[in-house]
């Protein structure tokens, strides 16, 4: 999921000298998914990132680091397929970039 960046901006982008700027995002956009025009809900960030995996922004309105859910989500479905299983030590984590303070995981 890119966030304040366009898809043209990382997808196959290249640098003067011909190498691709973002490789390992356009390798996962061409080997896995590349979800077109999805947009976000709302606005700040959070109830997006909720939304996504969750179906709804689940009534959160801002960002809030202390925010938890147990709803099922899009993770719960994918296991209990046997889709997906989870890493570090039987949880799954996100890993996020420039947020305003420390996001635990669940």
């Amino acid at each position: 999921m890119l966030e304040n960046h366009s898809e043209d901006s990382v997808i196959d982008r290249r640098a003067p000298d011909g190498s691709l700027l973002a490789p390992y995002m356009t390798q996962l956009a061409h080997t896995y998914a590349w979800a077109k025009d999805y947009y976000g809900v709302t606005h700040p960030s959070e109830p997006n990132y909720v939304a996504s995996i969750a179906g709804s922004t689940r009534g959160l309105q801002e960002d809030d680091p202390t925010y938890r859910s147990d709803a099922p989500n899009i993770v719960d479905q994918l296991e209990a397929r046997g889709l997906a299983r989870a890493r570090r030590g039987g949880r799954w984590s996100a890993t996020a970039s420039s947020g305003s303070a420390p996001s635990p995981t669940r």
